[in-house]
Order: structure tokens, then C-alpha cells, then sequence
């Protein structure tokens, strides 16, 4: 059985128009979201994540929502969001 966690999604905000940019998932989303904020560069994911936060903010004053959902299975759930994102970016993407 899987650890319950939450998985966590993030969105630029411009112009009142939401670009999702991160999809994840943890044991510990507090201290994730810290991780991210301290961009240490000897974790790679959370150096990532934290400059592709801090990029956005401080050059095009972007916001930033974070929102999260607990879930008995944060992996799968991780995997879904993911899928479901590249396909609605496929379907828009795409002539029709």
C-alpha cells in the first residue's frame, strides 16, 4: 500500500491567465515548499524548481499558486495530473 503524501501543482499567474509549470508530490509538502525556496543546488529538483520560480517573479513580476491535495496514492495521482497536462497541451497544439 502506498505512504500517504499530497501532490502539489503550481501556475505562473500574468495577466490573470494560469500557466501551469510544476506537478509533484511528497511526504512532506511544508518542507518541500521550503526546499524549493532555498534552491539548494546539491538537490537537484528543488535548485530547479526554486529558480524556475524565482526567474518568472523577478524579471517579469509573475505571481505564483501553489495548491496541494492530501492522497493515499500521490504518485499515481502525480502521473494522472502529468498525463493530463500534456494532452490538453497536445490538444490545443494541435490543427483542427
Amino acid at each position: 500500500m502506498a505512504q500517504p503524501g499530497a501532490f502539489l501543482r503550481m501556475w505562473f499567474i500574468h495577466s490573470q491567465l494560469a500557466i501551469p509549470f510544476y506537478v509533484g508530490q511528497s511526504k512532506r509538502l511544508s518542507g518541500r515548499i521550503h526546499d524549493y525556496h532555498l534552491k539548494n543546488f546539491e538537490a537537484c529538483t528543488d535548485f530547479r524548481v526554486g529558480k524556475v520560480i524565482e526567474y518568472p517573479q523577478e524579471t517579469k513580476n509573475y505571481g505564483v499558486i501553489a495548491k496541494y491535495k492530501a492522497s493515499q496514492t500521490p504518485r499515481k495521482d502525480e502521473k494522472a495530473i502529468i498525463r493530463e497536462l500534456l494532452l490538453d497541451a497536445y490538444y490545443h497544439c494541435t490543427p483542427g
